[in-house]
């Protein structure tokens, strides 16, 4: 009887911590894993990009980084240059490019980073927009990738649209609450 409960006691165990892995949320960069919100889907307004643009905001015990990632289908081209964020209340990010960059299975990945100031403002008003560029050594092309989402409805027929906008700044100020 003892082993028995011994054994449900190690199973349930190892689901709940194999369940925390699984839904805890985070990111990499390089050798470090950092707390993030879940990714948040934006799409492309009038684009040619193959996929949408996801974006997770993380943080350190001081400051933040905002994570892109699309779809390419081709590692030649990666973000590049500056990125600006517009959130619902009027107010711009502009976050510069450092060079934190990566690429795998044809989708492209950026890291930027953000003041804790920034982070504040983040979880004060939700992200609508953000403005980015993707490129190689000799092209530039600028993209909006903006904070909505169509649902679709009945058995996977696109029978009506509806458009969606995710609320980002719950996830953020969830994000800064945590230690």
């Amino acid at each position: 009887m003892l082993n028995l409960k011994l054994k449900n006691f190690c199973l349930f165990a190892c689901l709940f911590f194999l369940s925390f892995k699984i839904y805890s949320q985070s990111i990499m960069i390089g050798d470090k894993q950092y707390k993030s919100t879940k990714s948040f889907r934006f799409e492309y307004a009038e684009s040619y990009m193959s996929g949408p643009l996801f974006i997770k905001v993380a943080r350190d015990k001081k400051n933040g980084f905002i994570w892109l990632e699309t779809d390419l289908h081709n590692n030649v081209y990666h973000f590049k240059g500056k990125i600006i964020i517009y959130l619902e209340n009027g107010l711009t990010i502009k976050c510069i490019d450092r060079g934190i960059k990566d690429s795998y299975n044809g989708k492209i990945i950026a890291v930027y980073k953000l003041t804790f100031k920034e982070m504040v403002s983040l979880c004060e008003s939700d992200i609508t927009t953000v403005r980015f560029s993707v490129g190689d050594k000799w092209n530039n092309m600028t993209y909006l990738a903006k904070n909505k989402y169509y649902e679709k409805k009945s058995d996977g027929w696109i029978i009506e649209k509806i458009e969606m906008f995710e609320n980002t700044t719950s996830y953020i100020c969830n994000l800064l609450e945590k230690d």
